[in-house]
């Protein structure tokens, strides 16, 4: 008896251990995603191609619908990058675990009123008011 329940024991630790290296890779993959390459795609599609890549490529359910890709944005001036577009993201493409926040940097520019020929302490109050005390407008 004692025989009989040693290899039943033996055989149940080998199929465990079967499906268990099997099955391991599939899980642990399953607890990355891509993040694409975004840079120099607007804030708003490079916002949306970063926090839909959990739900991309699969026609079933999210692999983790509770953890996915967040995005947070910074702005930076850039003259070479046009205003409202992705000068640099942190981490770069690559596979990362799916509750990453990736980091972009976007380009913005200040507008600037046109003070020529105004007396000084005109122009300062216009350049002072001219400040945007919140997000951006681009055009």
């Amino acid at each position: 008896m004692r025989s009989m329940t040693k290899f039943f024991s033996t055989s149940f630790l080998l199929i465990f251990l079967s499906f268990f290296l099997v099955a391991y890779p599939k899980i642990s993959a399953a607890a990355n995603v891509n993040v694409p390459n975004v840079v120099g795609q607007t804030e708003a599609a490079a916002t949306s191609t970063i926090t839909g890549t959990c739900d991309a490529g699969d026609p079933g359910p999210p692999v983790v619908p509770a953890t996915c890709l967040s995005v947070a944005v910074t702005y930076a001036f850039d003259a070479a990058v046009p205003a409202g577009q992705v000068i640099s993201q942190s981490p770069g493409a690559g596979s990362v675990p799916s509750d990453t926040t990736v980091n972009l940097v976007v380009s913005n520019r200040l507008m600037v009123p046109d003070v020529v020929g105004q007396p000084q302490q005109t122009a300062t109050l216009n350049i002072t008011n001219s400040r945007v005390p919140h997000a951006p407008t681009y055009g």
